[in-house]
């Protein structure tokens, strides 16, 4: 029994004959004669009692052929999106990399800011310690002066006392030029 089989466009194939000398010769296929559609199709009928005759599944090389146009295409496809997905990846990197360098810019800058802030505060204690220094020289002198002679004429009558009193400047000195240099201990 001879079915009707339509091609891809829909109207109806011709059932044709291999006449060519080969392993398919004398079977039956079915295309569209007008090629106005590529349609090719062995034909269903054959193939069955084919595959009963052999105890299996007969092998068609139209499907292998579409089978291998289709591998070719999925391998086409992969190597496609491995490219995409190389593409993406070096994009990732890139942006990493910027990312890494603009936080490296922003650490150099904030770091630089607060060295900076630092040395504008150790300005202004420097600044207030010179202050207390000169307020405090101010005040030995004013002592002093009001100590008077009588203590002078002591200090001077008495080696011992002269003496102590020698160190004990010497040490005030030494201090207050310490207190100088060194910055305050709260900055």
């Amino acid at each position: 029994m001879v079915q009707e089989v339509r091609c891809k466009c829909g109207l109806p194939a011709q059932r044709l004959e291999v006449k060519k000398v080969g392993p398919t010769q004398g079977r039956h296929f079915y295309k569209f004669t007008n090629r106005i559609c590529d349609m090719f199709l062995w034909d269903p009928e054959e193939i069955k009692q084919l595959t009963m005759r052999m105890g299996g599944p007969v092998e068609d090389p139209m499907r292998k052929r579409s089978e291998r146009m289709q591998l070719e295409e999925v391998r086409q496809k992969l190597a496609e999106k491995e490219a995409e997905m190389q593409i993406r990846e070096e994009c990732f990197a890139q942006a990493a990399n910027k990312m890494c360098q603009d936080a490296q810019g922003m650490e150099q800058r904030t770091m630089s800011q607060a060295d900076q802030r630092h040395q504008e505060i150790m300005q202004t204690t420097l600044g207030e310690h010179r202050m207390q220094l000169e307020y405090l020289q101010n005040q030995l002198m004013w002592m002093t002066t009001v100590a008077g002679e009588e203590r002078v004429q002591q200090v001077m009558a008495d080696p011992a006392l002269h003496a102590q009193t020698v160190q004990e400047a010497l040490e005030l000195k030494k201090n207050m030029e310490d207190m100088m240099k060194s910055p305050s201990p709260g900055a």
